[in-house]
């Protein structure tokens, strides 16, 4: 039996600058699998970031800022602190913890020495945790879309450009610009995109925003054009030739793991990525070799991992 609680979901939004909004989509996505649980009630708790502040707003109820005044008095032993950082949790999240004193904390992809539940879909790639009954770690648990049909398209020739929720260094226009004459280019905008970034400029190109669910788009293009976050994972996922450039340093083990897999290609640093010639992209896409690879199947992810994170959840509830 589920008894009553409220669930606090703490994580960051910082577009670009250390996180992407690939936390926050699973969060949301967590927060929807747990909604036919009545008896819960639920709070975000995010950092001082008004436009992050104003696309959950769209989404959920009872959106809160870190350093709030406000007292938050639905906290009880039941509570749950659910925290979506990457590798270390930052000090003012636990700050907040400790104010409040949280007892029943569950950590995504983190792996710092503490006593948290840890699920670690992506962390573990840095640093696997030793196994214990308070740790799950692995792919099976990265949160992916269910029973998606993919489109063939006989001309191949469709290619999708996503950086994520954000796109600080206008690399969506790096990659447009050496292949849109050449491909019929969509380009997923999320919410972190700057209303200046160069992409807008060129013409010919689909922009796509404020999707529901992007899975449909993904699975609509012959190739994926992305960074290392949430996206490259996604875009594996379906089974799509996935070209991934290394966005942030933290990627750079991610991309590693997936190119010795040769579930993606990899284009190198994002600076390594500007300086390369739109032949030599071209001849890339173009590669038969290269494709070849990348559109084995590629059965890496669990399509049950947004159930099996529901029930760490619940049990975590019911612990006394």
């Amino acid at each position: 039996m589920v008894l009553s609680s409220s669930i606090f979901f703490i994580f960051k939004g910082d577009q670009g600058v250390r996180y992407g909004y690939g936390h926050v989509y699973r969060i949301i996505e967590i927060y929807k699998s747990l909604q036919n649980f009545k008896k819960f009630k639920f709070f975000f708790i995010i950092n001082n970031n008004q436009k992050l502040k104003i696309f959950l707003k769209k989404k959920v109820k009872n959106v809160f800022f870190i350093n709030t005044k406000k007292k938050l008095n639905k906290i009880n032993s039941n509570s749950i602190c659910i925290i979506d950082t990457f590798l270390k949790t930052e000090t003012d999240i636990k700050n907040f913890i400790f104010k409040n004193n949280f007892s029943k904390i569950i950590s995504f992809d983190n792996i710092e020495k503490n006593d948290h539940t840890k699920i670690n879909p992506v962390a573990f790639l840095t640093k696997k945790l030793n196994h214990t009954n308070k740790i799950f770690q692995g792919l099976q648990y990265f949160i992916i879309k269910k029973n998606i049909k993919n489109v063939i398209n006989k001309k191949k020739n469709k290619i999708l450009i996503t950086t994520g929720g954000s796109d600080k260094y206008n690399l969506s226009y790096e990659i447009a610009k050496k292949v849109y004459k050449d491909y019929k280019l969509s380009v997923l905008i999320g919410p972190g995109y700057n209303k200046k970034n160069k992409i807008f400029k060129l013409k010919k190109i689909k922009f796509l925003k404020d999707l529901e669910d992007s899975s449909t788009l993904f699975m609509k293009n012959d190739y994926i054009i992305t960074t290392g976050g949430f996206s490259m994972f996604e875009a594996c996922a379906y089974n799509k030739p996935t070209f991934v450039i290394e966005n942030y340093k933290h990627q750079k083990k991610a991309i590693n793991y997936f190119t010795k897999k040769k579930y993606i290609y990899n284009l190198g640093t994002r600076d390594k990525f500007k300086k390369m010639s739109k032949e030599n992209m071209l001849s890339i896409l173009s590669n038969k070799e290269i494709l070849k690879n990348l559109t084995k199947n590629k059965k890496i992810f669990n399509q049950k991992a947004i159930d099996n994170i529901r029930d760490i959840i619940i049990t975590k509830v019911n612990e006394k």
